[in-house]
Order: C-alpha cells, then structure tokens, then sequence
C-alpha cells in the first residue's frame, strides 16, 4: 500500500471519528490509574477513611496519530464520620481533533454502617458539561465537502449520577447510572447529548502480610452505545512501591508503576499499547499516562497511626 493511500485512509478513519464527536457519541475517558478513585463516574465510591484524597491524572492517547485525544482529571474527595457523609468534585477536560470538552460535578455520598467494617454507600453526582467544536479545523481532500461541519458550535448540559457501593472489609462492589440526564433530550435536536451509562466495578485487597498486598480491580461499562471492560492487576511493596498490569477488552493492556513518599504522596506513570487491529490501523506510539495522589489524614487524626498498615488502598 503507498504512503498516498495510507493518508488517505487515515482522513477517513479520522473523519469517521470525528463526526461521531459532533452527533454526541464521544467516549468516555479510559484512565489507566481509575481504580485510584472512581468518583467520576460513581458518586458512591469515596473511601470511609478519615483523610482527604486527591488525584490528578494526564493521559495522551494514541501518541504519533495527529489530533489524538488528551484527558485530564482532578478528584478530590473526603469523609466527615460525624455526619456519615462524604464530599467531593471531579473536573475533567478532554482535548479531541477539533473538540473540547470540560466537565464538572459535585458529589455528596451517605454512609449505612451494616457490621465492622462492612458499609452501603449511595451517592449522587450532579454538574455541568460543556463541548466545544471548531469545524474549521477539519482538512479533508474536497474544501467544500458539504458533509463536513465548518462552524463553531459550543453548548452547555447539565448531568446527573447516580450510585451505590456494597463494602465488605476488603472487598469493595460498585454499581452506577451516569449521565443521566440525557433522557431530556432528542438526540437530533441537540448539538451533543451526553449518552447514559450504567457502570460495575469490583476491586478486592488480598492481604499477604502487613506491607505486601495484591489488588485484583474489574471495571466495566456501558455508555453511549459503547461497551468497555478492563481487568487490572496491582501489587503493592513495601508501603512504597507499586506495580501493575491489566487488559482492556478488544482494546490493549496496560502496565504501570509508582511510588510513594512519606506514605502521603503517590506518583505514577502508565503505559498502553494496542492489540491487534487498533494498532495496525491508527500506527500510533501507545498511550502515556502520569499521576499524583494524595492522601492527607484528617486534623482529628494528624499524629495518630492509619487504621490499616498499608496507607494506599
């Protein structure tokens, strides 16, 4: 095949995607350190832990491929055990070709206490999501192409979640409804409509001794007429190190690392590659994705030893 027609496969294949973004189908973000904090897509998911977490995360997906997509997400989420309550915001920004997209949600969660260390937490997650496109950006053989959109089209929509998260000392079971907003709209009115998503994940702490664990972690989704799953094997060292690798259906795996300083500081870095065809026909470099993580104990709890040896969980 000449150089020719593989640019020109990679407009259409491009293009494809890119009108897809327009209709509304735009994907959610796959983050390779999800199973950090999954408040982004369920509002039940923070931790009954006495300090306040944070994690920023930043993801170049299909690095070499012109116009890939750029994610970056911010969590930051808390306990208050006075009032069995939980508070958080995830803000994240997404970059693809000629679309941007910002979103932000605020979340509140309560906690029902069922026995030690076992917990029913429901949540809810409400916000704004902004899309922006610039149709000018797109370059196609034909200028005049009356198929391609050329003008600037921005819009604003409300969402709303829904979730809930069963905790049996180290095994944790998330269910969730995202986006739920979208069932106010007509798909063919509209700009962009987020697309409703019902989520499940399962994440289980196998504890070998005090300072070695294995943290088997499932996530799977379906949004957006868009089906995902992914497994993720995470082996924490020493409360210093961690390593990890998993696969995405249909999709790649995915390997990462990282360390913590001072058990309150965690950073990372992550590394995808595609399988089979996805790599054959977008030739991209893989996907490159760091992280930070905090975790800073709460006032009432400044001095006073973590109720579990390893402090990342």
């Amino acid at each position: 095949m000449n150089i020719v027609r593989k640019q020109k496969l990679y407009i259409v294949a491009g293009f494809i995607l890119v009108m897809g973004i327009v209709r509304g189908q735009m994907e959610m973000p796959l983050y390779s350190f999800q199973q950090f904090s999954n408040i982004n897509f369920n509002p039940a998911s923070i931790p009954v832990k006495d300090y306040v977490e944070g994690l920023l995360t930043s993801r170049h997906q299909w690095v070499g491929f012109k116009g890939s997509p750029k994610s970056q997400m911010l969590n930051l989420q808390g306990y208050v055990r006075e009032i069995k309550s939980s508070f958080a915001t995830t803000i994240q920004s997404d970059f693809f070709g000629p679309t941007y997209q910002l979103h932000f949600k605020g979340i509140y969660a309560y906690n029902f206490n069922i026995g030690v260390q076992n917990y029913i937490t429901l949540g809810i997650g409400a916000g704004l999501i902004y899309r922006y496109f610039d149709g000018s950006q797109i370059i196609t053989e034909d200028e005049n192409d009356p198929a391609v959109e050329r003008d600037i089209r921005h819009d604003v929509k409300p969402d709303f979640d829904f979730g809930a998260v069963l905790t049996l000392k180290n095994f944790t079971l998330g269910l969730s409804a995202t986006h739920l907003t979208s069932f106010l709209y007509k798909s063919d009115k509209e700009f962009f409509v987020p697309g409703w998503g019902l989520h499940a994940y399962m994440q289980y702490d196998i504890l070998i001794d005090e300072k070695y664990h294995i943290i088997p972690y499932l996530h799977a989704y379906y949004e957006d007429n868009f089906f995902q799953a992914e497994i993720q094997l995470r082996a924490d060292l020493l409360d210093i190190f961690w390593l990890g690798a998993g696969y995405r259906w249909q999709d790649g795996m995915v390997f990462n690392a990282g360390f913590r300083i001072a058990k309150m500081v965690g950073i990372g870095y992550a590394y995808d590659f595609n399988l089979g065809s996805n790599k054959s026909s977008l030739k991209n470099k893989g996907t490159h994705e760091i992280m930070l993580h905090l975790k800073i104990d709460s006032y009432k709890n400044m001095g006073k030893s973590s109720e579990t040896p390893r402090y990342f969980e």
